[in-house]
């Protein structure tokens, strides 16, 4: 059955199995492994270098992979310089200390026969940005020695499959998809139906409070929503009273200018033909007199024009008094 190594023995791979690695950070079961020289941002898809003595920062909501200190090396060869079976495998675990800060890693293992530097995943699920110096330890290894029965057929980096063998640095994730799926082939949540505020009230500190502020913001937009219709509303009724004056007072205004015109042409008319009528009297009254045919057209004419002047100044005396 494999044995998991205790310090002592873990102190004996220092140099060979385990590269780099500092001999004050073993523990009774196990030696911490550190932050190397390498991290990318998820988020952004920035890989950046971490020289000496330089700290980086993580921000919350941020996930990120970093790359070790140490480079582990359990390949059989040097494996057997200290037990003869030629197999070693690693648990990889976080720190609690990481943990307490809110900084979510993942559990992974280290495979028989794997050399390389290792990479890890963390997320910052803290409310506060979270800061890391190069080389501070953040992940501990525990080693196991595995005995007859225990020791694969097929060291890691002997499988075309072994894609992280000898890895130094940051390595891309080797996993492939078709470039074209079809969308019958898809199978996915209703995303476009997730309640986007509910999603932030359940993800703990800081989005709840974002989400319980959000719902705030939504009742006062309601609110505020309610007000504006209603003075909508009310400028729409108010419009129409007033569209409806206006449009009696068109219609009033019409009918009183039709009146007076009427009136003003009745009697103008009135006037002209009781004036033209009384000319020809006159006329007829002249000629029994013998009154001669030019001078009682003279008399016509300037009667005539005094009739007409005398029904404009009727007319604009009446106007006026109409105004």
């Amino acid at each position: 059955m494999a044995k998991i190594l205790p310090d002592s023995k873990i102190e004996n791979l220092i140099g060979t199995v385990l590269l780099e690695a500092d001999p004050e950070l073993i523990r009774s079961n196990s030696i911490k492994l550190r932050l190397g020289n390498e991290i990318k941002f998820l988020s952004t898809d920035e890989t950046f270098d971490i020289p000496e003595g330089c700290f980086v920062r993580i921000h919350p909501g941020e996930s990120v992979i970093i790359k070790s200190f140490e480079t582990i090396d359990f390949t059989p060869e040097t494996v057997k310089k200290h037990y003869d079976e030629g197999a070693l495998y690693g648990l990889i675990s976080p720190t609690t200390t990481m943990m307490r800060e809110g900084i979510s890693q993942v559990t992974t293992i280290v495979d028989a026969g794997f050399k390389g530097e290792l990479n890890w995943g963390l997320h910052n699920g803290s409310a506060k940005p979270f800061t890391l110096q190069h080389g501070e330890p953040i992940y501990k290894l525990t080693i196991f020695a595995l005995e007859e029965g225990e020791v694969p057929e097929k060291f890691y980096g002997e499988r075309a499959s072994d894609s992280y063998q000898n890895q130094q640095g940051i390595t891309e994730s080797v996993r492939q998809l078709p470039v074209n799926i079809p969308d019958n082939k898809v199978i996915t949540s209703s995303f476009d139906k997730i309640d986007a505020t509910k999603q932030l009230k359940e993800a703990g500190h800081p989005f709840n409070y974002i989400g319980s502020e959000i719902d705030k913001l939504q009742g006062r937009f309601e609110i505020l929503e309610e007000r504006v219709d209603g003075l909508g509303s009310k400028i729409g009724e108010e419009t129409q009273m007033l569209a409806t004056k206006i449009e009696e007072s068109e219609s009033s205004l019409k009918s009183h200018v039709d009146l007076v015109f009427t009136k003003k042409t009745y009697k103008a008319a009135g006037v002209i033909v009781g004036a033209i009528i009384a000319l020809c009297s006159i006329a007829m009254f002249l000629c029994d007199w013998g009154v001669e045919k030019q001078k009682i057209a003279v008399l016509a004419l300037v009667a005539g024009i005094a009739i007409i002047l005398l029904t404009l100044i009727i007319n604009k005396d009446s106007g006026e008094s109409t105004k």
